[in-house]
């Protein structure tokens, strides 16, 4: 009877551990089976080797923060100007690996040369570069051939003095996609300058803009709103965005307002920085902060030298 009995829990323990692997296969292949958001982080940085440990201080507080809480990576997409050299990119590429053998890096060209020149009268403390880079995260970006290729349904933006400072548990694309946003971002800020005023409808005139060095966006919204490329459009003739200042984030404000069918929000839970600013969990508005404390402990180290 004893021995009939230890047959019998022998057998009964066999199944309950075929029924866990069983379980756990096909978890595995749930997880490996779903679709995923076809996404990828984006920055913009100068061929500088400042800009160069900036991008990877950034990088880094991704892969702390973000990725390391998330079933899945993804790539983050450097774009850079004709100044940036192979060795640049092989010292981003072999610093970050060793610590993220993981960790996908694409590098894109873009044409920051030019012969417009300011308007005299607009607001001349912005010079040409910086009215480039308004014009890449208007428009550029978007119609890159790299983001055209690959087909991406959402984009991220981090600049590379920007920063996550404490861990993000949700898949932010999937959050994306599971709410239908078409635009996410933190914070936002007062724009000085009354330039667009003079472009944009009456009715969407504002100060207020978003502080977009941090968003994503679902690109198809982008692509199929008429009233946004029509917004665009107006903006690129006679290249009026870069003859006159018009901030990105001012622009990007204008779009979700002008298009009413589009779907935002304002998330006050990504612990983020940007530069000397800080938007703390619980936050509307960054405040500024000169504590180097914060940003030495997100500083990358990397032994190898460009």
């Amino acid at each position: 009877m004893y021995r009939k009995y230890r047959r019998l829990s022998a057998s009964f323990n066999f199944l309950l551990i075929l029924t866990f692997l069983v379980f756990i296969q096909n978890k595995s292949l749930n997880l490996n089976n779903r679709t995923l958001p076809h996404a990828a982080i984006v920055t913009l940085i100068r061929s500088t080797n400042q800009s160069i440990q900036l991008t990877m201080n950034m990088m880094n507080s991704i892969m702390r923060f973000y990725f390391q809480y998330q079933s899945v990576s993804y790539p983050f997409l450097i774009f850079h100007d004709e100044n940036f050299t192979l060795s640049m990119r092989e010292h981003i590429n072999s610093c970050l690996t060793i610590t993220y053998p993981n960790i996908r890096i694409l590098f894109a060209s873009v044409n920051f040369q030019t012969s417009i020149q300011p308007n005299p009268s607009s607001y001349i403390e912005k010079p040409m570069s910086y009215r480039l880079m308004c014009r890449f995260w208007i428009h550029d970006v978007f119609y890159h051939p790299i983001i055209i290729q690959n087909q991406y349904d959402y984009l991220m933006r981090m600049d590379d003095d920007s920063s996550l400072f404490d861990s993000i548990s949700d898949d932010l694309f999937e959050y994306m996609k599971r709410t239908r946003l078409d635009y996410f971002y933190r914070g936002k800020y007062k724009e000085t300058d009354q330039t667009m005023n003079s472009i944009v409808p009456p009715e969407y005139r504002t100060d207020i803009c978003i502080y977009n060095n941090f968003f994503i966006i679902r690109l198809n919204w982008y692509y199929q709103s008429r009233i946004i490329r029509n917004l665009v459009e107006n903006l690129l003739k006679n290249e009026t965005i870069l003859r006159e200042y018009i901030g990105d984030g001012c622009i990007h404000q204008v779009m979700i307002d002008i298009d009413t069918n589009s779907r935002s929000e304002q998330t006050k839970q990504i612990p983020y920085g940007h530069n000397y600013h800080i938007m703390p969990i619980g936050a509307d508005f960054y405040y500024f902060i000169k504590d180097d404390e914060i940003f030495s402990n997100l500083s990358f180290i990397c032994k190898q030298k460009i």
